[in-house]
């Protein structure tokens, strides 16, 4: 799995946008709150799905691990949808 575009992440308040650039032809701006945004982060670092679900697991220790895969999931079939993530396959 691989980000197909370049992304700009941005803090804007209390939420975070991501600017997509690139050749893909899309040009998004796109609203995240602070999960989005360290999915983003994972992904613009190479990681693989498990890699970001660990990641999450280890800022918000207390949270419900199937909670945590299902907004993974949930961001990564958006990108997919939009063309923004290559090889993602929703299992």
């Amino acid at each position: 799995m691989k980000l197909n575009i370049e992304l700009t992440l941005a803090e804007m308040g209390d939420a975070y946008v991501a600017v997509t650039s690139g050749e893909c032809g899309n040009n998004l701006l796109i609203r995240l709150n602070t999960t989005g945004a360290l999915i983003c982060k994972g992904l613009m670092d190479g990681c693989d799905e498990k890699t970001i679900v660990e990641r999450l697991m280890e800022q918000y220790k207390d949270a419900d691990r199937s909670a945590v895969e299902a907004s993974v999931q949930k961001v990564l079939k958006k990108f997919s949808e939009e063309g923004l993530v290559d090889g993602w396959k929703n299992e």
